[in-house]
């Protein structure tokens, strides 16, 4: 706590220095220009006592004086007028009170005349005026930085508040997406295993096949935050068809699922696991009983967006049982990654059939290209 207080105590004191210079060269500079020009050369007490009055009155003037007066809107319009005033009114009668006393201590030669006359007034009100001047432009030019320190100050928090909300933001999303896709792992296991399980006596080709395919997602999804927080496209594209290998297995090929993608997808670059949730998802809750009713899967671009496109024909059992929270955490990790001018809609309709349209701006895909 010393630091700051030593640093103001040097400041105020460097301040000071320099006002302390500026007046000594003023006085310095009038008294030869007069002395030399009318010859004219007082007694130094004379000097001091006078230019005492002026530093006084003008530091009275726009340290107290006209901050009283202009800091209120309300009342500016007569207190300006009198602080003027009392300063003017103060600074004649002290001059006139530094006379008297000059004259009391023969420092000045007493004429038997009272200093206060019409001359002595003309002289102070011109001397008065001309160093309310000084002071009042001393005031403005000292408010005037004052203004543009506050001004810079309150720039600087604002700065701040920015740099800390966006970091703050950046550390949530971060979290939550984490979060997210810690939710979304375990999925991958629960969904095969069972098929595993029962192919591991009978066919255990099948079986080995199929435990060799769900450790590669496995290891894919487990090892995704090691990639980075955007990944290749086409590498997840592979994934998803490693799980509808599993399922194809499984089925024996008797469930009508089309997965499609445009070749410039692959190249893409994106937030991992979106796609292979969509595909569980579609999995997991679509009817396949109805060879002509199948489920798509279509993924596609245009000249601004990218398109990811689901359906698929549900049960009743299956939308019953469905809390919708692997569709939820894709819509909420897509905000995360890509802001709020995504389209994410997902609906199903009278007949139960299911679908999931996401839209996607490729300029904000892009700004995360690899």
């Amino acid at each position: 706590m010393g630091i700051p207080h030593e640093k103001l105590l040097i400041k105020k004191l460097i301040g000071n220095k320099v006002h302390f210079i500026a007046w000594s060269l003023f006085i310095v500079y009038e008294t030869l220009v007069i002395g030399l020009v009318y010859n004219i050369f007082g007694n130094p007490f004379t000097y001091l006592l006078h230019y005492a009055v002026i530093i006084s009155f003008f530091y009275l003037l726009c340290e107290y004086l006209l901050p009283w007066s202009v800091n209120t809107k309300v009342s500016r319009w007569w207190r300006l007028p009198v602080a003027l005033s009392i300063y003017l009114l103060g600074y004649i009668f002290f001059h006139y009170l530094a006379d008297l006393l000059l004259i009391h201590t023969g420092a000045i030669v007493d004429e038997g005349k009272n200093p206060l006359n019409y001359q002595f007034v003309l002289k102070n009100i011109y001397r008065g005026l001309y160093f309310m001047g000084f002071s009042c432009g001393y005031f403005l030019i000292k408010e005037r930085f004052k203004v543009r320190r506050e001004q810079e100050i309150l720039r600087q928090e604002h700065l701040n508040n920015i740099i800390e909300h966006q970091r703050t933001e950046q550390e949530l999303s971060d979290t939550q997406n984490a979060y997210l896709k810690s939710q979304i792992n375990p999925h991958f296991l629960f969904n095969t295993l069972d098929f595993i399980y029962h192919n591991i006596k009978g066919s255990p080709e099948i079986a080995s096949e199929g435990i060799i395919h769900l450790s590669r997602l496995m290891r894919y999804a487990i090892d995704s935050d090691k990639q980075g927080k955007f990944i290749n496209l086409g590498e997840e594209l592979k994934h998803v068809e490693t799980l509808l290998h599993l399922y194809r297995m499984r089925k024996n090929d008797n469930f009508n699922l089309k997965f499609e993608y445009g070749k410039e997808t692959k190249h893409l670059t994106f937030i991992p696991l979106v796609l292979l949730t969509i595909t569980e998802n579609v999995l997991k809750h679509g009817d396949f009983s109805n060879r002509d009713h199948g489920a798509c899967i279509r993924l596609y671009t245009d000249r601004e967006n990218f398109y990811i496109e689901s359906t698929n024909r549900t049960g009743n059992h299956s939308r019953s049982i469905s809390s919708g929270k692997g569709i939820k955490n894709i819509h909420q990790r897509l905000i995360y990654a890509y802001g709020t001018d995504i389209v994410f809609q997902s609906n199903t309709d009278l007949l139960n059939q299911y679908s999931l349209n996401i839209r996607i701006p490729l300029k904000e895909i892009q700004k995360n290209s690899v």
